[in-house]
């Protein structure tokens, strides 16, 4: 979901006090994956959730409503549009969960053991 991140880095940035700038820019670097990721994350949602919540985008005759009276298809149909898109977003926020959380836990471990072998970022435990 394009934009949602931008304000999760904000408040986050906030309460933690962090560096605003540089979340932000680390935020607008990892925005081309986030939206190369929308599609597969969607597809993988819907192959985790049953058929009966999958949506069924009609798209068929859209051409031919659209050359004719553009304005009466959104009237008509933004509703029903706007509920499949929720649920494709909610598909690919899904799938995003079942993702992120194992592959977070895993690079936390990773790098925690990495960076504890760093002498810089190593507690002090020497008497000097």
């Amino acid at each position: 979901m394009v934009g949602i991140p931008t304000g999760l880095c904000v408040l986050v940035g906030l309460v933690l006090r962090l560096n605003q700038p540089a979340i932000q820019a680390a935020n607008y670097a990892a925005m081309p994956f986030q939206v190369a990721l929308i599609v597969p994350f969607a597809r993988l949602g819907g192959k985790l959730t049953p058929h009966t919540m999958q949506p069924s985008l009609n798209l068929s005759g859209l051409a031919s409503a659209l050359a004719h009276s553009p304005l009466q298809l959104v009237m008509h149909s933004s509703g029903a549009f706007l509920g499949q898109l929720g649920i494709l977003a909610a598909q690919a926020l899904l799938a995003w969960l079942v993702v992120a959380v194992p592959v977070a836990v895993l690079m936390t471990l990773m790098l925690t053991g990495v960076l504890r072998r760093v002498p810089a970022l190593a507690p002090s435990t020497a008497g000097d």
